[in-house]
């Protein structure tokens, strides 16, 4: 560990931690920071990070992650930041149509096509939801926090 070179903390107080499409997030974030610090903006988001398995030609899988659905709110601009404890309420409604997948089915020949290929590689994805609160400090490392949630109808 190299001492000195965090900033502090932010923490996420959420009252539930279950939410369905068209819900509101509420709650709280609280920054601790250890002296007065300058940044662009203090963010909450809800995240949708998409991790797709798909089988390669030697038989292994092969993960990837990317982000699918990103909402931000920004809590407070462009300043110096107080040392110690600061608290910042935040509410976000989640999209009702967040979990509709854009996918439009391919028809005919090559819609069979790509089922058949589908089913072939096995592939396997999931979405995970997070809600972040982010002390965004510019040439510098953020002070940030992710906490997972969960998104489903």
């Amino acid at each position: 560990m190299i001492f000195g070179l965090f900033k502090g903390k932010v923490e996420l107080q959420l009252a539930k931690m279950n939410f369905a499409p068209g819900e509101m997030i509420e709650g709280t974030l609280v920054m601790s920071l250890k002296k007065p610090v300058k940044a662009k903006q203090l963010l909450f988001s809800l995240i949708g990070e998409e991790t797709k398995s798909e089988r390669q030609s030697d038989g292994t899988m092969k993960p990837e992650t990317h982000v699918v659905f990103q909402n931000d709110v920004v809590l407070d601009g462009e300043k110096e930041y107080p040392g110690g404890d600061n608290s910042y309420k935040f509410s976000l409604k989640i999209d009702e149509n967040v979990l509709k997948r854009s996918e439009v089915p391919a028809e005919g020949m090559v819609g069979s096509i790509l089922k058949v290929a589908k089913y072939m590689s096995m592939g396997s994805s999931f979405v995970l939801w997070y809600v972040q609160g982010r002390l965004d400090v510019p040439m510098g490392f953020d002070v940030s926090k992710k906490v997972k949630i969960s998104v489903t109808q």
